[in-house]
């Protein structure tokens, strides 16, 4: 029973994946190529993966995207890298290996100079949020204040100085601690003292 449910469930996934490669096949034709990537998303799920075919096909969408979006470099890229990767020259058209080996060889410098701007603005943004975030936990001055910095942040340009703000807030919490339970115990044994020995 279990065989019949399992084929079955391999029936539906392979027909679903063929629904998903004509739709994309024919938001390609009607030039959305945002939707054709979709399409070809939701068709490597139901094949269990992405083959020659879905990997071709993406490569050509972003190539006619990019013009409109210059982050869809370094989408071509990964993605023909894994095309070439998956692709056995011998039975796959030798024209369109070549045509995607060319594509990727071309995009390749955009693509790098896009990730180390993708890479600096991420970093941009990083340090500027961790800079209003030191500010807000100096002001702050409280252990709970740095432990949040220090779990959020690490290797950042305040980092070291937040590390030592929180130490020594964990230092002084310490200290209290010995020391109140010592000024318990004398006042304790002053008291004592008192009942005992003096006279009223």
């Amino acid at each position: 029973m279990a065989l019949f449910s399992m084929i079955a469930a391999a029936q539906d996934n392979d027909s679903l994946a063929r629904a998903a490669f004509r739709r994309a096949d024919s938001a390609y034709n009607a030039h959305q190529y945002g939707i054709a990537l979709d399409a070809l998303t939701d068709a490597e799920t139901y094949a269990g993966g992405a083959n020659s075919r879905s990997l071709y096909q993406k490569v050509k969408a972003l190539e006619l995207l990019l013009p409109k979006d210059s982050t869809a470099a370094p989408m071509i890229v990964i993605a023909g890298r894994r095309f070439l990767a998956a692709t056995d020259t011998t039975i796959y058209p030798a024209a369109k290996y070549y045509e995607i080996a060319a594509a990727v060889a071309t995009y390749r410098p955009m693509a790098m100079y896009m990730m180390r701007q993708m890479a600096m603005d991420t970093v941009f943004k990083v340090y500027n949020g961790e800079a209003e975030d030191y500010y807000m936990a100096v002001r702050e001055d409280t252990k709970e204040g740095y432990k949040i910095f220090l779990d959020k942040y690490s290797f950042t340009p305040h980092y070291g100085d937040i590390r030592h703000r929180y130490d020594e807030k964990v230092e002084d919490e310490k200290w209290y601690h010995e020391h109140k339970d010592r000024s318990a115990r004398k006042r304790w044994r002053w008291s004592e003292f008192s009942y005992r020995y003096t006279d009223y």
